[in-house]
């Protein structure tokens, strides 16, 4: 059952200060960005040229930003940025049974005010049609609940994976590791929570199907071919911002989430340096560690792909005290600030249907000028719909809270705010 009217623009449960501001701003562009950089781990600068897939010219890029500026020049001033979610092409798939998903390519770019602002969007791979700030309202908004719902399932889908990640280390941890041993005693609070939301999360799988439509297999799929994709050497703080070109705070200003991550990083990397100091005064104590060695061999052959992104193998073996701290600080790192961060406020983004659908209820739009109020109002969940997602969504929600928070001072809490 549709919502009625614009129902679908209003808080389901309109309790809290938060629930509020996206219900009044939700169709606006400034939230629509605040959202998708807090965080999104998709974004990437555009370095030499748009995706041949991507159809968007010189003219339509200068009618959007007021600049009688050659898209080129645009592009080599690090102003132009993506957001491809080709790797949830086998969700559309799933579409004809009530669920209809898509695989979008969004544009963004810096203003002069250096903010970034929607440019174009496009629903699909194939060239094809390109919606942007310039089209009529409930086509533009319709255009961006598919990227909305995309970015919602692309973060359940990397929570997932990093999750899965994180365990096959905890547990080799724990197989490797002597209680006693100081890498044990370092990441085992930081560990316990996520294997017990792992267990959690496997009973849920069954919910997670009847409400998007998508199966073990398919997200399996997808997250092999993330994983494929995954280098330890760019998960790394700052690498990863530098990898994807989202590191220069002069090209991209406001980016809070690299702030947060960056200060989380030196914070954990300060904190884990100190400890590992404590026990192992040179390179040859670590070395000599032939628990250390052994642990680290089961992570490489177990949870971490055994190639880097110039396709030169890992040694499997830590040679200096410097890399026992990397290594041990991006665990941390996943454990206590990553993970939680994708889904933290999942709750409230999803109180307002419209504003983070989990699921689109019909086929994305192939052409302009076919969207009406109706196609917008009966392209959202239903009210059947909504109270089955919001019980998921607090169901993440609430392993994120049960994570254990890296605090600045090097203490530990339950984090409650992501």
């Amino acid at each position: 059952m549709a919502f009625a009217s614009r129902d679908y623009a209003q808080a389901v449960f309109p309790y809290s200060k938060e629930v509020k501001h996206i219900a009044s701003t939700w169709h606006t562009d400034t939230e629509y960005v605040n959202q998708f950089l807090a965080p999104t781990m998709l974004l990437r600068r555009c370095k030499n040229r748009l995706p041949s897939n991507f159809c968007v010219d010189d003219s339509t890029i200068q009618e959007i930003i007021g600049q009688r500026r050659p898209l080129h020049e645009e592009i080599k001033e690090g102003k132009i940025y993506l957001a491809d979610y080709s790797f949830l092409t086998p969700l559309t798939q799933v579409s004809g049974r009530g669920f209809y998903y898509c695989a979008p390519i969004a544009a963004f770019h810096v203003n002069d005010d250096g903010i970034l602002v929607p440019l174009a969007v496009q629903l699909g791979q194939r060239p094809g049609e390109v919606w942007t700030p310039k089209d009529p309202e409930d086509e533009w908004q319709l255009a961006k609940a598919y990227v909305k719902c995309s970015d919602q399932q692309a973060d359940l889908i990397h929570h997932s994976l990093l999750a899965r990640i994180v365990e096959a280390v905890a547990n080799a941890t724990l197989r490797k590791m002597p209680s006693f041993h100081p890498v044990h005693t370092l990441l085992m609070p930081y560990f316990r929570p996520i294997l017990a939301m792992n267990m959690s999360s496997r009973e849920v799988l069954t919910l997670v199907e009847k409400i998007t439509g998508i199966n073990r297999r398919q997200y399996s799929k997808i997250g092999e071919h993330l994983y494929r994709d995954f280098h330890i050497d760019q998960q790394f703080v700052p690498n990863c911002f530098e990898a994807v070109g989202t590191h220069d705070p002069k090209k991209l200003p406001h980016y809070p989430y690299r702030q947060k991550a960056l200060r989380a990083w030196d914070n954990m990397s300060a904190y884990v340096t100190d400890f590992i100091l404590a026990h192992y005064t040179n390179n040859d104590d670590v070395m000599n560690d032939e628990e250390v060695q052994s642990w680290v061999r089961e992570i490489y052959r177990d949870a971490l792909p055994q190639y880097d992104a110039e396709g030169y193998r890992y040694s499997g073996k830590i040679r200096t005290v410097n890399q026992l701290c990397t290594l041990i600080t991006w665990m941390v790192f996943e454990a206590s600030f990553r993970l939680p961060a994708l889904t933290t406020n999942i709750w409230e983004r999803a109180s307002v249907i419209a504003n983070a659908p989990l699921v689109m209820k019909r086929t994305p739009p192939l052409m302009k000028g076919l969207v009406q109020t109706m196609t917008l109002m009966t392209s959202f969940p239903g009210r059947l719909e909504a109270p089955s997602i919001l019980a998921l969504c607090t169901l993440f929600q609430e392993f994120a809270s049960k994570f254990r928070a890296f605090e600045s001072e090097g203490t530990v809490n339950n984090n409650k705010d992501g």
